[in-house]
């Protein structure tokens, strides 16, 4: 059998933000909050929304612009470009 394990790290997150232009309306102590919850080992679609959610509070909205949902994107984007995947074979 074969376990997973999704980490996500504030660094990834930084680096997200940084190129997608995202928290520019944030100051410096809400922005290191954010990244502060943002170094989860075992990240869950909830601890997504959460971060997805501070994100786009303090982001310009025309980040956004044509997306369906701002949020359901971002958590896209944690996912798929801030998450790490480790598997590990287990019992053998």
């Amino acid at each position: 059998m074969i376990d997973s394990r999704t980490v996500l790290t504030n660094e990834r997150v930084r680096e997200l933000c940084i190129r997608m232009e995202w928290y520019t309306h944030g100051n410096s102590r809400e922005y290191q909050k954010m990244l502060d919850s943002s170094n989860i080992d075992g990240v869950e679609d909830s601890d997504l929304e959460s971060i997805a959610e501070d994100i786009v509070k303090h982001s310009d909205p025309e980040c956004f612009t044509g997306a369906d949902d701002e949020v359901c994107l971002v958590m896209w984007y944690l996912r798929n470009e801030a998450c790490v995947t480790f598997y590990e074979r287990k019992g053998e």
